[in-house]
C-alpha cells in the first residue's frame, strides 16, 4: 500500500495467508490497517482492504480486531488521532490503551 499496492492485491494476499495458516493452525486472526499519513489514493486502498476484512470476517478469519476505528482522527479518518500518536504513524501510550480497550470490548 505504501508502494502503490492496490486494495485488491492486499485482499488477495490476506486470503492466501489465511489459507496457508489454516493448514497449520486452527485459528486465524487479523487486524485492520491503521491510518497514518497515506496519500489519498493509498488511503482509499487501505479503507477498501479494511472494509473487506470487517465484512468477510467469518469467511476468512476467526476474528478481525478493528484497531483502525478507535485510533483514527475524528476530523480525518485517513490519519491517526494526534492525541493517540506521537509521530502520526505509530500509536503512543494512549493509542495502545485504545487498542487494548477495543480488543477487550470485542471479546
Amino acid at each position: 500500500m505504501r508502494f502503490g499496492v492496490s486494495g485488491e492485491a492486499l485482499i488477495n494476499a490476506f486470503q492466501q495467508v489465511a489459507k496457508r495458516v489454516r493448514k497449520t493452525y486452527r485459528r486465524v486472526f487479523v487486524t485492520t490497517i491503521l491510518p497514518g499519513g497515506y496519500p489519498p489514493e493509498q488511503a482509499e486502498q487501505r479503507l477498501l482492504a479494511n472494509t473487506w476484512m470487517l465484512w468477510q470476517e467469518s469467511q476468512w478469519f476467526d476474528a478481525v480486531f478493528d484497531f483502525a476505528t478507535p485510533l483514527r482522527s475524528p476530523e480525518d479518518e485517513a490519519v491517526l488521532n494526534p492525541a493517540d500518536s506521537g509521530d502520526g504513524v505509530h500509536p503512543n501510550d494512549e493509542g495502545y490503551q485504545l487498542i487494548a480497550a477495543a480488543w477487550i470490548s470485542a471479546n
